[in-house]
């Protein structure tokens, strides 16, 4: 267990509250990296507590470690595998896309620029095409912290631009945007890595997802 994570258990279920139904879930398809998938128990993922918070909502975890939107290719390619992971989840209700981390690491500086706002495109022309009329949830990755070592140091000044690519494009499309940037800490909500969330980032993202899509159920 992360350093922290027991002491701080039951501030997460105090700033949550847990709502029990038996009506339909909403089915929440959600395609991310390693900031969706870890830790590696279920349990403790973000997708896992907005899940806990309020039973009316599943999450469908399709994340991996070390996905891009489009730097890198075959599985690690977010926009190459995106149709036939959604296909395989329908029906659904809500689409939620959180990726950009890795396409920032320094090693994919060569791609095209124009490479992960293409990819983007293609991820939601995908949702028009097998689920039409299905909202999207947009989030920028989160900020970095003091990256000292790894495939994302010297990643910073990539990542900033990837973020600003996606809220232009949340803008454009009239989508959501949940823009990580704005509610998280990079000394608070991140692991020593300076890359992963940690227990109090998780909680805050299920948190600030939860009143999204409570927000986007009521409308």
């Amino acid at each position: 267990m992360e350093r922290g994570e027991e002491e701080n258990a039951d501030n997460n279920r105090d700033l949550a509250v847990t709502v029990v139904t038996t009506m339909k879930p909403w089915r929440v398809f959600v395609f991310g990296d390693s900031n969706t998938w870890r830790p590696p128990h279920s349990a403790g993922r973000w997708t896992s507590l907005v899940e806990k918070y309020d039973a009316r909502f599943t999450l469908l975890n399709y994340a991996r470690d070390g996905r891009t939107i489009a730097s890198d290719s075959g599985d690690l390619k977010g926009c190459a595998v995106f149709r036939s992971t959604l296909e395989s989840c329908l029906p659904v209700d809500c689409v939620i896309i959180l990726l950009g981390t890795n396409d920032a690491k320094p090693k994919y500086k060569e791609k095209e620029s124009g490479a992960v706002a293409a990819g983007i495109h293609s991820m939601l022309d995908v949702v028009k095409s097998l689920a039409k009329g299905t909202p999207v949830i947009l989030m920028t990755p989160p900020p970095l912290g003091v990256v000292k070592r790894g495939d994302l140091f010297g990643g910073e000044v990539r990542l900033l631009a990837i973020a600003n690519t996606i809220r232009a494009l949340a803008n454009s499309e009239e989508l959501v945007l949940i823009d990580l940037n704005l509610c998280l800490d990079p000394v608070k909500h991140l692991s020593p890595d300076g890359v992963h969330l940690n227990l109090y980032g998780r909680g805050a993202v299920a948190r600030k997802v939860l009143a999204t899509l409570h927000r986007i159920k009521a409308s």
